[in-house]
């Protein structure tokens, strides 16, 4: 790592984002995720999303394998989702309650997010610690929740005084 890598956390640290879950089905059926912040939209035509997954989390082998993820975006009232998935596989206990809605492509829905999609995996490139992957959107289901932030490296809330321009 470089010298800047500290600081460079910090300075993106400073830049809001939404929180999601990236969840697959390992052999078996099991739910596999992981909490990300790096994800966006790419395409309209046709729908793709990239995510970046880090080298460190065992999920990129999962989705290479299964060719599939969806996205999750979670809502303000889940951050200890956000936290469970975000931890190491080993540490992960089963003290947060998770319910899925389990699509008919086998990918799994978080319940009570801001919003899912199901994705196919359409391409990886390898940059950096990291694996990019970019998704054909094959499913979206939207719902009218607030969405949990993250910022200076904390979980928030939209402010409830927030107004639209």
């Amino acid at each position: 790592m470089s010298d800047n890598s500290e600081l460079f956390k910090l300075a993106w640290s400073n830049f809001p984002t939404g929180v999601s879950v990236i969840t697959t089905l390992e052999d078996g059926g099991h739910v596999h995720g992981c909490t990300v912040n790096a994800l966006c939209s790419v395409s309209l035509d046709p729908l793709l999303v990239v995510i970046c997954l880090d080298h460190k989390t065992n999920t990129i082998e999962i989705v290479r394998k299964r060719g599939q993820f969806s996205v999750n975006i979670l809502s303000e009232n889940q951050s200890q989702i956000a936290e469970y998935f975000a931890r190491k596989e080993e540490d992960r206990k089963g003290d947060v309650d998770i319910s899925y809605t389990f699509q008919p492509t086998g990918s799994a829905e978080i319940d009570g997010s801001v919003f899912f999609m199901d994705c196919s995996v359409n391409a990886a490139h390898e940059a950096g610690d990291h694996t990019v992957f970019i998704g054909q959107v094959n499913d979206v289901h939207l719902r009218k929740e607030r969405p949990l932030l993250y910022y200076e490296r904390k979980f928030g809330k939209v402010s409830s005084d927030y107004t639209k321009l």
